[in-house]
């Protein structure tokens, strides 16, 4: 069918038989359709069991998807029938949905530095290409945009970009004609070289970051960090929290006592939890609780908060709490609430800190600070693929106290990490890249400043890269031989392959199949293309002798079918031409002799005959085997195998099979019939051929005439022999007994049945004999035995 991604669906009708037993039961269908290698369609369906035969029919989505494609049946995927077998029940088939619009050769959507000219590959379902619109604009909804008509050649179309749009973001799309809506829209900078390239707020904005603002250039963000502080004692909630940045840090929040957590260093990091029961502790908990307070210094953020109840009776304690900024712990009394964050040294009030009295509710404290430490990460979108890798350029302003770069390389889900360094340059050579095995990459970095003044910016991240091999195959440069052919007549498929990418394609295969209309596989083979330049084409073709096809069918040719190449696209390498092949109908010739005799129905033949069978066709397919005739001899069939009485041949020409079949027959009535069909073994283009014969083991003269009789000039003596004798003779004679002629014939001037000799009316003399009535006698000799039969002529002149 003639469909592209320019459709909003695709229409997939999947048939399924029961060949078991049809019960009451229902079972589920599950179909997932995947595009390159990713589910994105997925529907389960719960039928009755067919009695023999039922079917579904889906729409799966292809809007914009062109390129690869699958879909996969799973019969009973719930497992609710028993069956005796279950192997079958998996079905899948892999399609190529077509491109309806143009393409750019980029692989990015917007990160893309574009050097003069930027090519554009022409769509595939397109058969008549038409003039096009290109249209670019510096705003993405193209207002103000300029126009430009084109016409695309077959393959591809280098465009260049005007001048005026050099070195700005712009937008392009293409256009079939002016009401098209389905064209393919791209951002791009025109620029000296091809590249990935993030430089301005919409591409970076596409990448994945952590603690950056976004604007023309990457900025590294401050961090602030949450702390919200619960209290509630027993009679008001009983419960305590201690959160940062929305995680709690105790453990048990109802537990009786003084929760205390500690943050460390400029990012607060969470460095402990202690919990002081200075209610059931006595002085034991107390002097603990005194001893860790006196271990923290200044570098510790500290939390302080309390559930259930928390008075301490202790001066030393309350003292110490207070080098960390408490003004409310003097305050604290039984089964209070209170919160505080200190930090040691910090004076008296300049703290968060709240608390209240019993039945007075929970109190909490909920603040954000700065933290004078920044780490920022970003993590780019994929990149490529590549044909070959050259250069990362970084453009990053500003100090920073920790650097690190990653590069990760993938050939499909999975990445491994082929550079990591803390040493910040400017460029970094990815020419040591293998892009074979790693098409794709990723950029991380990570950085950080410790200083709060420090303005740190990404400017830009530019890969320079050339693009992979693109192979293309179309109709367009296609050509067949015929698109209807006899049966039998040989089909030739000539096609180009160009390679239209940036690097070239090396050892690649093409396969060829032929496939009939409902998918069958007819044929498959190959070849192999050790090289391909960019720019560059190679012709192939393909020959098949159609003899064994009758119907429609398909070429299907598929370039790199093991996607070795790692192309930007896809479904350019994907190719079907039908053509139809019709039947042959030719009706065969079927000649027989025996023993060169074209013998009637009723004549005597020889014991150990010569029968030769000759099969003549107009048909354009070869003859090859004996499938095309069968031979019966009183309706039993005579086989060609293991059969030393048969002989036979073929040629290219008429009689395109001759037989000879040699038997020894006994004395009786025959029936020898032969069936000859044409190529295809059609029996409704079929000739049969019957004789019917006489086999004799006595040697008989039979039926001896002269005709004409009366006679003027030559007359001619028939007559039929049951065996050939040794000699016969003719012998003339006058009414008075004198013999006036002699005839004679030997054994091999003689045949079975039915013979004719002529004699001119003349004497041994060679004179012309009179008129009148003379007797002639036919004797014939069988080794000792001697056959005569008289009869009369007469001669009129």
């Amino acid at each position: 069918k003639n469909f592209s991604d320019t459709q909003d669906s695709l229409n997939v009708k999947v048939v399924y038989n029961n060949f078991g037993l049809a019960t009451s039961n229902t079972y589920k269908i599950l179909i997932q359709a995947y595009y390159k290698n990713t589910i994105n369609y997925t529907r389960e369906i719960i039928k009755p069991l067919p009695e023999y035969v039922d079917s579904v029919t889906l729409k799966i989505p292809v809007k914009g998807l062109n390129g690869e494609h699958k879909i996969s049946v799973t019969l009973d995927s719930g497992g609710s029938v028993n069956e005796i077998y279950e192997n079958d029940n998996v079905a899948s088939m892999d399609f190529i949905v077509p491109s309806g619009s143009v393409k750019y050769l980029v692989a990015s959507q917007v990160e893309n530095y574009v050097k003069n000219p930027l090519r554009i590959l022409s769509p595939l379902k397109e058969k008549n290409l038409p003039d096009v619109i290109v249209e670019l604009a510096t705003d993405e909804n193209f207002i103000n945009s300029t126009k430009y008509q084109i016409r695309l050649d077959t393959i591809k179309t280098d465009f260049n970009i005007d001048n005026s749009f050099a070195n700005k973001r712009a937008w392009m799309r293409t256009k079939l004609n002016q009401y098209d809506s389905t064209a393919s829209v791209i951002s791009l900078k025109p620029t000296n070289k091809n590249s990935f390239a993030i430089f301005d707020s919409l591409s970076f904005s596409k990448q994945n970051y952590a603690n950056f603002k976004v604007g023309n250039k990457l900025t590294l963000d401050s961090i602030y960090i949450s702390f919200k502080l619960l209290s509630a004692g027993l009679n008001d909630g009983n419960t305590a929290l201690i959160l940062k940045d929305g995680q709690n840090h105790i453990p048990e929040n109802t537990l009786r006592g003084h929760h205390v957590a500690i943050f460390k260093g400029k990012n607060y990091q969470f460095a402990g939890y202690k919990l002081f029961d200075v209610y059931g502790g006595g002085s034991a908990v107390t002097n603990e609780y005194i001893k860790f307070l006196d271990t923290l210094s200044s570098d510790y953020l500290v939390a302080f908060t309390l559930s259930d109840e928390g008075t301490i009776s202790s001066t030393p304690l309350r003292n110490k709490i207070k080098e960390f900024g408490s003004k409310y712990i003097d305050n604290v009394s039984f089964r209070s609430s209170w919160v505080m964050l200190g930090r040691k040294g910090a004076k008296t009030g300049s703290v968060p800190e709240k608390y209240a009295k019993q039945y007075q509710g929970r109190v909490e404290v909920d603040t954000v600070i700065l933290s004078n430490s920044r780490t920022g990460k970003l993590q780019t979108n994929t990149i490529g693929p590549a044909g070959k890798w050259k250069q990362l350029n970084l453009g990053l302003t500003g100090a920073t106290n920790y650097f690190g770069l990653s590069l990760l390389g993938a050939n499909g889900v999975n990445y491994d990490t082929l550079i990591s360094t803390t040493d910040r340059k400017v460029n970094y050579d990815l020419s040591a890249i293998n892009p074979v095995k790693y098409p794709y990459l990723k950029v991380n970095l990570s950085l950080g400043s410790e200083n709060i003044n420090d303005v740190i910016k990404f400017d830009s991240l530019i890969v320079d890269y050339l693009k992979p091999p693109e192979l293309v195959i179309s109709n367009r440069t296609t050509t067949i031989s015929k698109d209807t052919l006899r049966q039998g007549e040989k089909i030739t498929l000539i096609y180009p392959v160009y390679n239209s990418g940036e690097t070239t394609a090396k050892n690649f295969k093409v396969t060829h199949q032929i496939v009939r209309s409902d998918g069958y596989k007819i044929m498959e083979s190959g070849a192999a293309i050790d090289s391909l330049k960019p720019d560059e084409r190679k012709n192939l073709s393909v020959i098949y002798d159609t003899r064994n096809l009758i119907g429609s069918y398909y070429f299907v040719i598929n370039l790199d079918p093991d996607r070795s190449l790692n192309e930007i696209y896809t479904d350019n390498n994907y190719l079907t031409v039908p053509f139809y092949v019709k039947g042959d109908e030719s009706i065969p010739l079927v000649q027989v002799k025996f023993d060169d005799v074209d013998i009637f129905d009723g004549d005597f033949i020889s014991s150990t005959p010569d029968i030769k069978i000759s099969l003549s066709s107009s048909s354009i397919i070869p003859l090859t085997d004996t499938t095309s005739i069968e031979i019966q001899l009183n309706n039993e069939r005579i086989y060609f195998k293991n059969n030393s009485t048969i002989n036979y041949s073929f040629a290219d020409t008429n009689p395109k099979m001759i037989i000879n079949y040699k038997p020894v027959l006994d004395e009786g009535e025959y029936l020898f019939k032969v069936v000859a069909k044409n190529p295809n073994n059609s029996t409704m283009e079929s000739t049969t051929v019957q004789k019917k014969f006489l086999v004799s083991k006595n040697a008989k003269l039979l039926y001896v005439y002269n005709y004409p009789n009366p006679f003027s000039d030559e007359t001619f003596f028939t007559f039929k022999l049951t065996q050939i004798p040794d000699e016969l003779k003719i012998r003339i004679y006058t009414l008075a007994g004198r013999l006036i002629k002699e005839i004679v014939r030997n054994e091999g001037e003689l045949n079975y049945d039915f013979n004719r000799i002529e004699w001119d009316g003349k004497d041994e003399d060679g004179s012309s004999i009179a008129n009148g009535v003379y007797i002639y006698k036919v004797i014939m000799k069988k080794g000792s035995e001697v056959i005569t039969a008289t009869q009369k002529l007469a001669v009129i002149r």
